[in-house]
């Protein structure tokens, strides 16, 4: 789940630069997959939890957690940009 909602996220980004005057539903539209994105890898977390799969959390979250963050970071820069540049 988590890879389809980065594809759409990506996709939508890529959209939302090429449609650079109009393309406010891409806008939304990729921040919205962004944010299920990070919904989505929170829920796979919870299910190790629930699981008690301690080596899992240990080899994933640490890596992952720094990914994600500048991942959101880029998405909300990319989406913005043009809304800055346009005025």
């Amino acid at each position: 789940m988590e890879m389809i909602f980065l594809s759409i996220a990506l996709v939508a980004t890529v959209i939302r630069l090429l449609q650079f005057k109009r393309g406010y539903i891409a806008m939304w539209v990729a921040l919205s997959a962004t944010a299920l994105t990070l919904c989505s890898f929170i829920t796979m977390i919870v299910g190790w939890i629930s699981q008690n799969d301690m080596s899992a959390l240990a080899d994933v979250v640490p890596t992952m957690h720094i990914v994600y963050w500048i991942f959101m970071v880029c998405m909300i820069v990319l989406n913005v940009l043009p809304l800055v540049l346009k005025k």
